[in-house]
């Protein structure tokens, strides 16, 4: 069997789809005039329904409320209680909290000038020891900078580096001793 092109159907596919149609409107017709019919008769019932609901409510409202209002109330009383009893203990507290703050920071500036004074000590003397490794560092820099110009000045540099190009090399190197003599 050959299946139809898109957008073109048999014959007896558009008869069979007529008939079907035709025979379901009735159908169709008779299910939405029951399903009005349900609605109309089940109205008065759900209306029903939900006054019995808002009945129920009230009472259970009724019955909970004036429960819970006296707890909330007795709630209420003792944390204004608690607050009345907490009040002289929490002034008290500030205070002590302010009196031990100084207290132990006098305990710790010793300690901490102490670690401040070793710290100073140790740098001195790593500045001490590390001085001549600095200073010959120093000195080979400048040594080595020395050479450079000289090897810059010479003829035969000059002529085989164009202007330019020694200019752009020149600032490389001067940039990098710059920097190792400031660190």
């Amino acid at each position: 069997m050959s299946k139809p092109h898109l957008g073109m159907s048999p014959p007896y596919t558009d008869a069979f789809a007529g008939q079907l149609t035709d025979a379901t409107t009735a159908v169709r017709a008779e299910i939405m005039k029951d399903v009005e019919d349900l609605r109309t008769q089940l109205e008065p019932k759900r209306a029903e329904l939900r006054a019995v609901l808002e009945k129920h409510m009230e009472e259970y409202r009724a019955k909970f409320e004036p429960i819970i209002k006296e707890v909330i109330e007795k709630r209420r009383a003792e944390m204004e209680i608690f607050k009345t009893k907490m009040e002289p203990v929490m002034e008290e507290m500030r205070t002590k909290v302010n009196t031990n703050v100084e207290e132990t920071k006098s305990k710790l500036m010793p300690i901490v000038e102490t670690i401040r004074a070793k710290l100073t000590e140790r740098l001195e003397e790593l500045r001490t020891l590390a001085a001549p490794y600095a200073e010959e560092y120093k000195e080979q820099v400048v040594k080595a900078i020395a050479e450079v110009r000289e090897k810059l000045g010479s003829e035969e540099f000059q002529l085989k580096t164009a202007p330019d190009q020694i200019k752009d090399k020149l600032a490389v190197y001067f940039e990098m001793v710059k920097q190792a003599i400031s660190t």
